[in-house]
């Protein structure tokens, strides 16, 4: 039987063996103590674009499947509290991502109608729940990245490879827009 190296010995081989590739921002601590996380800065990136999304006053939410005694301490760590428009997590409806729920609820809370939004994700649960819900959907490839976005759910979303491809797309969608008006 093979077991797993103890705790300590795995913290000095990371240490000695491996790069550090992020810096911890915050740990935080839920459940009495229980769970800890760490909070890691934001992707390279990611404040430009929500910046842009606070200037062209567009509304933009967290759906998550995390409880909300891990995901609030998250949001309020990296400074996103006030920006996000909504929060949905995972035990707030008795459905969770895929099911399109959790997405629809987001979409009512922001106001803004399904077709109109897009669901961004970088995890396949995302871009199914995004579908089913009736929103556009784009496949996050940089960060967390989950191996399983592909199909053809996947292939009929946009591919988003930095945040950047975030703005670029909502300025080219809504020149489309303005066309046709």
């Amino acid at each position: 039987d093979m077991t797993d190296l103890p705790k300590a010995v795995r913290d000095d081989l990371v240490r000695d063996l491996l790069p550090p590739l992020l810096t911890p921002v915050r740990s935080l601590t839920a459940d009495h103590g229980a769970t800890v996380k760490q909070v890691w800065r934001l992707f390279d990136g990611v404040p430009d674009l929500l910046d842009y999304l606070g200037r062209s006053g567009i509304p933009w939410g967290i759906v998550t499947n995390k409880i909300e005694s891990l995901t609030r301490p998250i949001i309020e760590a990296a400074d996103l509290a006030e920006s996000a428009a909504c929060v949905v997590c995972g035990a707030t409806l008795n459905e969770s991502k895929p099911h399109p729920a959790p997405v629809s609820l987001a979409c009512g809370i922001v106001n803004v109608a399904p077709a109109a939004t897009l669901m961004v994700g970088d995890d396949l649960r995302d871009i199914q729940a995004g579908k089913a819900a009736g929103t556009q959907t784009a496949a996050v490839f940089y960060g967390y990245g989950s191996p399983e976005l592909e199909g053809d759910i996947v292939r009929e979303s946009y591919p988003i490879h930095h945040p950047a491809d975030l703005v670029e797309l909502i300025e080219r969608n809504h020149a489309e827009y303005r066309r046709k008006q």
